[in-house]
């Protein structure tokens, strides 16, 4: 936690915009890869769903559990600018809610406002939700990047270049050296065709920094349970970190209301009710991928951290060493500047 803490404060001072790589988990899925209901499941925010490319730009979660039993829920939402063309200058707003239902709708009326102005948002634009949960939750503490859905092409009413800016935006996270790539897929597609996957394996080419979750296990047909297994077996694209397996609410059951623990209790008995899966010791179910993600942060954090330090270290000796070369400072008062003229004008009479 003091780690997070450490970083969250480098982030803030703009540490980050001076090319040293923060330790991060970006969540990275082709669009309608269940990506949203994964993160909906980790951080127990409903994201905004639908058809489309529904997240127009990237979100940053940071979760904490009190320290103190009588802290209750609390979240600040605020909109972080880098872009000069962004067309939300004069937004920018910083919003304190005390329930989920509030985020839901800030966060909805956000990504609303970036749609609206799609061809104006830029890269470095980002959403930033500072999370507080009770201390009798079941959070972990958590900081994770989404990101938008990876598209082949545009539709009606969409820009052109979206496809292009996704992929960069994409690219961007995932080449950073200190990011966990959290890989999202539908499992019962062949994961050949994943956009999400290429794109990891290209920005980390021996699957060092990469996590992969197969979503939508119920829809997995008996013919090809076998290559689901060699996947979660992590025998037919190995990752260092291997693969996780998860359900997702169906479209159905978001329309009835039901509630994320209703969505867990009916993931964990499919997963009781298919044996075969449940061989895959702590790969299956929501509650393994968070102690998975939870405890890569927890290690990328421990390594990264003072990397940084080193670099910032050496980043201010190398400023102290140029400002040195620079000579003396000029003269700042009366009695120095007719000092340096004098020494001009002896240095011209001896020559």
């Amino acid at each position: 936690r003091k780690l997070m803490e450490v970083v969250d404060g480098l982030r803030q001072d703009g540490i980050a915009q001076q090319g040293i790589a923060l330790p991060q988990i970006a969540v990275v899925g082709d669009q309608s890869s269940g990506k949203s209901s994964v993160l909906e499941n980790i951080t127990g925010i409903p994201f905004p769903k639908g058809t489309g490319t529904v997240t127009k730009c990237a979100t940053r979660i940071t979760i904490r559990r009190a320290l103190k039993r009588t802290t209750p829920f609390s979240a600040r939402v605020s909109f972080v600018i880098n872009g000069k063309n962004s067309p939300f200058k004069n937004e920018g707003p910083k919003m304190n809610h005390t329930s989920v239902g509030k985020l839901q709708k800030t966060l909805e009326r956000l990504n609303e406002l970036i749609h609206q102005n799609e061809s104006k948002t830029d890269i470095d634009d980002i959403i930033e939700v500072d999370i507080e949960e009770r201390h009798d939750s079941d959070a972990v503490d958590l900081s994770i990047v989404d990101l938008p859905g990876l598209i082949a092409t545009t539709t009606e009413g969409q820009s052109k270049d979206l496809v292009g800016s996704i992929e960069k935006m994409v690219s961007r996270y995932a080449e950073d050296k200190r990011t966990v790539i959290l890989a999202i897929m539908e499992a019962h597609r062949d994961i050949s065709n994943s956009r999400a996957l290429a794109m990891a394996e290209k920005a980390d080419e021996k699957g060092e920094r990469t996590v992969g979750v197969l979503t939508k296990m119920d829809l997995v047909e008996e013919a090809t349970e076998d290559d689901v297994l060699n996947v979660l077996n992590n025998s037919r694209k190995p990752l260092y970190h291997g693969y996780f397996a998860v359900m997702n609410r169906a479209q159905k059951t978001l329309n009835e209301g039901k509630s994320l623990k209703d969505a867990r209790r009916d993931e964990k008995e499919w997963f009781e009710r298919n044996k075969h899966y449940m061989s895959m010791d702590g790969r299956c179910g929501i509650d393994n991928l968070k102690r998975g993600i939870s405890k890569r942060l927890r290690v990328i954090l421990s390594k990264g951290v003072p990397e940084i330090l080193v670099d910032i270290k050496t980043r201010i000796q190398c400023t102290r060493d140029s400002i040195k070369s620079l000579g003396p400072p000029p003269a700042s008062s009366e009695y120095e500047r007719h000092l340096l003229l004098d020494e001009a004008l002896n240095s011209i009479r001896e020559n």
